[in-house]
């Protein structure tokens, strides 16, 4: 939800915030693929990072970096700082679907488990709800700055959340090679001819 609001801020704020750095919009929104070139790049870090460490500190830690990266963008001056921000909410908002599916299936049974991969994207999508009106309201009213705010506030609120409701539990995976050697391996295993085709699909 938090990473669907966050990613849709720079595109209905494109105008705004080009006048505001005093760049054209063409630039400014080039600027924004930094979001999602960071976001993809980090997939399988966050994911080693879950087996190394367990689902609640990672999802802490990049929930933090969520606010943080918030908080850059809403205090952003030019595109060199906007790009900072960018940079920052790509990388911490790549664990926002994969760390509760990995929760759910680490809590849930089998049966379980499709009820609540489906409750969880239902959720996520709320974001797309809020980033149509709701959002753009905020926009028109109070200026793009304005829903980086109001994002920053949800993510402390889903950080508050996740402290108090997601339970310790020990990494299940957990070894003593280093953090490259485990992206390898998961790179070996996409590459692997058994999952050659899915990846390419």
């Amino acid at each position: 939800m938090l990473s669907t609001l966050l990613r849709t801020i720079p595109a209905i704020s494109l105008d705004l915030m080009a006048r505001d750095f005093g760049t054209s919009p063409q630039a400014l929104a080039s600027l924004t693929s930094i979001y999602h070139f960071s976001f993809a790049a980090s997939q399988i870090p966050v994911g080693a990072a879950m087996d190394r460490f367990g689902v609640r500190p990672v999802s802490l830690s990049l929930l933090g970096g969520t606010v943080v990266g918030t908080l850059v963008s809403a205090l952003a001056t030019g595109p060199a700082s906007f790009v900072l921000g960018q940079l920052m909410l790509g990388i911490a908002t790549s664990g926002m679907l994969m760390c509760p599916m990995t929760l759910a299936a680490k809590q849930m049974s089998a049966a379980k488990f499709g009820l609540w991969s489906g409750l969880i994207l239902s959720i996520g999508n709320i974001g797309m709800l809020l980033s149509a009106s709701p959002l753009a309201f905020v926009v028109d009213q109070f200026g793009w700055r304005a829903g980086f705010w109001v994002s920053a506030g949800f993510g402390i609120a889903v950080l508050i959340a996740v402290f108090a409701l997601v339970p310790r539990q020990p990494a299940v995976h957990a070894d003593d090679s280093s953090p490259l050697h485990q992206m390898a391996e998961v790179l070996r295993l996409g590459l692997s001819r058994g999952l050659r085709g899915l990846i390419a699909l």
